[in-house]
């Protein structure tokens, strides 16, 4: 049977991985944290993807949330007019692919036929 990995269970596993993102070196972290070796680190690094680190902190933001800020409910987005049928809608569609074209050829000069 397998062994647990002895980094993802230390009691300060993101101030390790904390400490692998900025590069420290695995002796450095050896020394620093205790009940790992730096092979059991090595293994970690290679066998597990790193977390992402910490972006916010949410202890402040607990004190002012409401429960309606934890169930938000969108706001109803109007629909789009839906066509009567098939035909209506490729008629649409190919006018609006169409009409830009058709203006630009009004626009242009008549060409010169020699």
């Amino acid at each position: 049977m397998p062994q647990r990995c002895r980094v993802c269970h230390h009691q300060e596993l993101t101030e390790i991985e904390a400490r692998q993102r900025r590069g420290d070196s695995l002796r450095t972290m050896v020394a620093q944290f205790g009940g790992v070796t730096k092979d059991s680190l090595a293994r970690h690094f290679a066998n597990h993807p790193p977390r992402p680190a910490p972006t916010t902190d949410w202890t402040d933001l607990a004190d002012t949330a409401t429960p309606q800020d934890a169930v938000a409910v969108p706001e109803p987005t109007k629909q789009p007019s839906e066509p009567e049928s098939l035909q209506a809608l490729w008629d649409e569609r190919l006018q609006a692919l169409l009409t830009p074209r058709v203006k630009a050829v009004e626009k242009a000069p008549d060409p010169v036929w020699w």
